[in-house]
């Protein structure tokens, strides 16, 4: 069930719309990109006019143009969603604590150095997530020429057994 909430509400961050479907309609439509014992993360893909009802667009709070962003979007007892944005040349700090990891999912292509020292870079493409464990602490440093945006959503509970 708290698979089910997460991608919903990652898919409504990220995609402009939230979609209603058939089940008919999910053939070819979902594959898999990472699973865990904590989350699996799928990307969906929609044709126009595939015959989807749009009802609900969510509101995306207006965000400054230049500035670095961490700013938590929606919050529950299972889970924390926040909008990050790094400015080329700036960096954030990811640190999960040793019971709550989280996952960062791409909006939008990013460029990025990730680490301390030993910092390895990586270039993400859009829906492209990376996993950070339990008690983790990252430096991610946005490398690239545009701005960096990411969804961090935090699991604040134990999967289900």
């Amino acid at each position: 069930m708290r698979i089910a909430v997460a991608a919903v509400i990652i898919a409504g961050l990220i995609v402009p719309v939230r979609a209603q479907y058939e089940p008919d309609i999910l053939a070819g439509t979902h594959r898999v990109q990472f699973e865990n014992e904590w989350v699996r993360v799928v990307r969906v893909r929609y044709e126009a006019g595939g015959g989807i009802d749009y009802r609900t667009r969510p509101v995306r709070r207006a965000v400054t143009e230049g500035q670095d962003v961490n700013r938590v979007e929606f919050t529950n007892k299972q889970m924390q969603i926040t909008r990050i944005i790094i400015q080329p040349g700036h960096s954030a700090d990811v640190e999960t604590t040793a019971t709550e990891p989280a996952t960062l999912v791409t909006v939008a292509g990013a460029q990025l150095k990730v680490g301390g020292d030993t910092a390895s870079e990586i270039n993400l493409v859009p829906g492209q997530e990376r996993w950070v464990a339990e008690k983790r602490r990252e430096m991610i440093s946005n490398v690239g020429r545009a701005p960096v945006e990411l969804i961090r959503v935090d699991f604040l509970t134990r999967p289900a057994k």
